[in-house]
């Protein structure tokens, strides 16, 4: 992988090296698509490979979330919130939320302390769970609390429930935190109530406040929620597929894949895009906020986005090792910033995926990833449509091979 990794390499072979790197690594990639740009959103490199393309459109699933975390900030520099404001202030419910002394005894509690801020959400610290990782290599079986976020959070909601009404079944006294607030990065439902925050705080709908203020001025038209995105035939949208461990053969997943939000606008998941829309995301981190010049020139034009804003978002704002399980550590040497994760130290990361200090990105567990890369310029946004991730090394590894040697 080293020497891989060393040796640069022609830019038409960027598909088959990409196919050749993932199936030595036994990852299961039948197709997907990649890009990486410049600032100026000039493609250096891409590759389509088993009918997938870039301008197809993507369950983006968690790369949701370094949307929502900007739209948060946009939100704060327009006065409407501040980022240590108490959650409760806009969602009374979260104060009722008590504390687990141990996550295996869920029934002995203490109360919150400090209490819970907007700050713990962006940075996937206020004790909140709700996603379920059992499923993953070498994760362990499901402590007390765990089983109190496993169960059917929104089971007793119609469908067509609002994000407002899912926020409140959510946060209910009897699902108790995993730990105090500020003391752990911990993947789960933060930036789900951080959206809902953003409604109360705006008096606009989560939705339309993305669309107006990020998708519309980044021209991003084909990227929508999952329940606009299905009303649409055009572009097409790939399809999740699912790989049987034991033959390694590939099947269409029926009757919609296993993380979906039709009826509603969650703000962990639920946008659907091309990985050519997400790109234009990426370029403006990368750009520090501004837009791109009318004129065509490739050069910076309106701010949309404060450039110290941007800062803040792709600096670490939690300096401890990232698990996306207990006992895993295929995340060394990674920080949080605010939606995304931010390379602190590359040389302790477990694979040499050629990521500079620096680099901030994430990723989707329907095998989606972004990378915003200072050092070298260049954003990758890369794809498939597996249902579930197989490791999030390998993805990254992708994103690596697919890009950095290559823009």
């Amino acid at each position: 992988v080293a020497a891989l990794m060393a040796v640069p390499t022609p830019r038409p072979l960027l598909g088959a090296l990409v196919l050749h790197a993932a199936h030595r690594l036994g990852a299961p990639v039948a197709g997907y698509a990649a890009l990486v740009t410049t600032p100026a959103l000039r493609r250096v490199a891409h590759a389509e490979v088993g009918g997938m393309r870039t301008g197809m459109r993507y369950r983006m699933a968690s790369m949701t979330k370094p949307v929502t975390a900007l739209a948060v900030l946009m939100a704060r520099d327009d006065g409407a919130l501040d980022l240590d404001d108490a959650v409760a202030m806009y969602v009374p419910a979260v104060d009722k939320m008590r504390v687990a002394k141990s996550v295996d005894d869920a029934s002995h509690t203490v109360e919150q302390s400090p209490r819970m801020t907007i700050r713990h959400l962006l940075t996937f610290t206020s004790g909140i769970g709700g996603y379920n990782f059992t499923w993953m290599p070498n994760a362990p079986a499901a402590n007390d609390v765990d089983l109190r976020w496993q169960i059917d959070l929104y089971k007793d909601l119609p469908e067509t429930a609002s994000l407002g009404d899912r926020i409140d079944a959510l946060l209910v006294p009897s699902r108790v935190l995993y730990e105090q607030p500020g003391v752990k990065w911990r993947y789960g439902l933060s930036l789900d109530v951080a959206a809902r925050v953003l409604e109360v705080a705006t008096g606009k709908s989560f939705g339309d406040f993305v669309r107006e203020r990020l998708l519309e001025p980044l021209q991003m038209h084909d990227t929508t929620f999952l329940g606009a995105a299905l009303r649409r035939d055009t572009p097409p949208m790939a399809t999740v597929m699912e790989r049987k461990e034991d033959t390694g053969e590939y099947s269409r997943v029926e009757g919609g894949a296993f993380v979906d939000a039709v009826h509603w606008t969650p703000g962990g998941s639920g946008l659907v895009g091309t990985l050519d829309d997400y790109a234009k995301f990426g370029a403006l981190l990368l750009r520090n906020g501004s837009l791109l010049a009318v004129d065509g020139s490739g050069g910076n034009g309106k701010q949309l986005v404060k450039a110290s804003t941007i800062a803040e978002m792709t600096t670490v704002q939690f300096d401890k090792m990232l698990t996306i399980h207990d006992g895993d550590d295929g995340l060394a040497g990674v920080y949080w910033g605010y939606g995304g994760a931010v390379i602190a130290d590359s040389t302790k990361m477990k694979i040499p995926l050629g990521f500079a200090d620096g680099d901030f990105w994430w990723a989707g567990v329907y095998n989606t990833i972004m990378v915003v890369s200072k050092a070298k310029q260049c954003v990758v946004v890369a794809g498939t449509q597996l249902q579930r991730m197989q490791t999030l090394s390998q993805m990254l590894y992708y994103g690596a091979v697919m890009g950095f040697r290559n823009a």
